[in-house]
């Protein structure tokens, strides 16, 4: 069995594809072209193709020379804030992407199955009485949120117009070591980092620490994805989550417990993102029963081996004379 994996440099493709190898698979990626080849990649048995998603006959020429059995499209741009500064290229990017390789699917690997990674954020802000499923009505909230659930709807008219077997799925935020600092747990840990190397004074600025998110370990989130093609069903939609929302501030103070020295947190009006969502729940019930799937790792070790993380790379940085 080969698997492709799309976008395959960035933080989730590292933990699919040594996943997708340990489960018995080959793995072939594809990069963005002005991207640097990521250091896992000498440890790791994986071809790498540069490849533009937005370029469909690019995307149609690794399909041909790789022949994959399944698909896992993971490339596209995965920041709220990036998408507002910049709607037109997130659409290129994660509806482009989609439709160029549906199309290089339909056309060359119509065999293939192919998992689309779509985000929560399509439930939108408005919050909800009950945990979101997957039948509730989406009501997106950015072009982030917009253009994942294009993708997905895209999916699914391919799925009926041609046949093609697809899945997709909803994330909540995952997280583990290797996530770019812009993401909120991973800011978080960079600078108590640096307040230890005694790089930062210890004052801890922040945004809303009253919201409540659902973190979910990349490791687990990728075993997720795993489970859901092999049901090798012709169309499916899942939530991945822990289903158990907790307090950001709360997340936080478990961090803070791990630091070597204290840490002061002072609350910057100026961090507050406007109109997020003060609960995001999720119910990943369609996806345990389908697929038996449970997260394995406690969130106090996810939040340990992010600190250790970024603990490694603050030592490694030559401080600015």
């Amino acid at each position: 069995m080969r698997a492709l994996v799309t976008g395959i440099e960035g933080f989730v493709g590292h933990y699919l594809a040594a996943h997708l190898l340990d489960s018995g698979r080959q793995v072939v990626g594809t990069m963005h072209p002005g991207a640097p080849v990521p250091g896992w990649a000498e440890n790791l048995h994986v071809e790498l193709y540069r490849c533009n998603v937005e370029d469909r006959s690019s995307l149609a020429s690794v399909l041909e020379s790789t022949r994959p059995t399944e698909i896992y499209h993971l490339a596209g741009v995965s920041h709220v804030p990036q998408s507002w500064e910049d709607p037109g290229s997130t659409f290129r990017t994660n509806v482009g992407g989609a439709i160029n390789l549906l199309d290089a699917v339909r056309a060359v690997a119509p065999q293939s199955r192919v998992l689309v990674v779509s985000s929560s954020d399509v439930y939108g802000t408005s919050g909800s009485s009950r945990p979101w499923c997957e039948d509730d009505r989406p009501a997106p909230a950015s072009p982030y949120a917009v253009s994942k659930l294009t993708a997905e709807h895209l999916a699914h008219a391919y799925h009926l117009r041609y046949k093609l077997g697809v899945a997709c799925v909803r994330p909540t935020n995952h997280i583990g070591p290797g996530q770019a600092a812009r993401f909120v747990i991973p800011s978080f840990a960079r600078r108590i980092a640096l307040v230890e190397a005694g790089r930062e004074p210890p004052v801890l600025r922040v945004g809303n620490l009253g919201v409540f998110r659902d973190f979910t370990d990349v490791r687990d989130v990728v075993r997720a994805y795993r489970m859901v093609m092999d049901l090798s069903r012709p169309w499916g939609c899942f939530n991945v989550c822990r289903g158990k929302p907790l307090l950001l501030g709360d997340v936080l103070a478990t961090l803070l417990l791990a630091s070597s020295v204290p840490v002061r947190v002072e609350v910057d009006p100026a961090l507050v993102r406007p109109g997020e969502a003060e609960v995001l729940e999720l119910d990943p019930t369609r996806l345990r029963e389908a697929t038996g799937w449970e997260p394995s790792i406690p969130l106090e070790v996810t939040l340990r081996d992010v600190l250790a993380h970024w603990r490694r790379i603050v030592a490694e940085e030559v401080e600015p004379t």
